[in-house]
């Protein structure tokens, strides 16, 4: 009985529309779970609604409490807008890896060989895979999505520190009400103004 060899093998171009239609189809997958996909906030000012980006005014002890839950509010939105196109841009990143990593296999197998059928030395055969062009347009794709990833990442950071920072001024504005209610009631008298809700009004629109 005559052996034989299964060819396995797939090719490039076969094999980049393949990481591509499985990345297009768990983007599919998830607009069909239902899960919704966060919009950048607006904020109201005087002017009209503005695109909010995460912003803090410089001295956030002068808000007054309706002005920190909107903060809160609006950071809130930030973040999970934020939060949303970093996994995107993740998640592209990650194709993008492995459409270079399967261009790099192909063209090593193909340049293995010189003219005269001898192997090609690894510094050698590099060169040849570095030089042709699919290689260097997926490696710029990993380049493009690796530098959308590392600042949407940083955007991340600063929006959680944001909201992290408006959240503890809230928690301490809250402190200093109940320690100065406290004194009050130990003096027999308390000289607090009425502020009312800390948070403001509960319909009150952030946007």
């Amino acid at each position: 009985m005559s052996s034989f060899k299964i060819d396995n093998s797939i090719s490039l171009d076969d094999g980049l529309a393949i990481y591509q239609s499985r990345l297009a189809a768990a983007y599919t997958t998830i607009g069909q779970k239902g899960y919704p996909t966060p919009v950048a906030p607006t904020m109201q000012t005087l002017q009209g609604a503005v695109p909010y980006r995460g912003e803090l005014p410089p001295d956030i002890t002068s808000l007054t409490d309706d002005q920190l839950g909107t903060y809160m509010g609006l950071l809130s939105e930030w973040n999970s807008y934020v939060q949303f196109q970093l996994a995107e841009a993740d998640a592209n990143l990650t194709q993008a890896k492995a459409a270079l990593a399967l261009t790099e296999a192909k063209l090593r197998v193909m340049h293995r060989l010189d003219d005269e059928g001898k192997k090609r030395s690894n510094p050698e055969r590099d060169d040849y895979v570095q030089s042709e062009k699919a290689f260097v347009e997926a490696n710029s794709l990993v380049i493009y999505w690796d530098t959308v990833w590392r600042f949407t990442r940083a955007i991340a950071w600063n929006a959680e520190h944001a909201f992290s920072t408006i959240s503890r001024r809230i928690t301490q504005r809250g402190q200093d009400i109940e320690r100065q209610r406290r004194e009050g009631g130990v003096t027999g008298h308390t000289n607090l103004a009425p502020t009312g809700p800390l948070f403001g009004p509960p319909n009150q629109p952030r946007r």
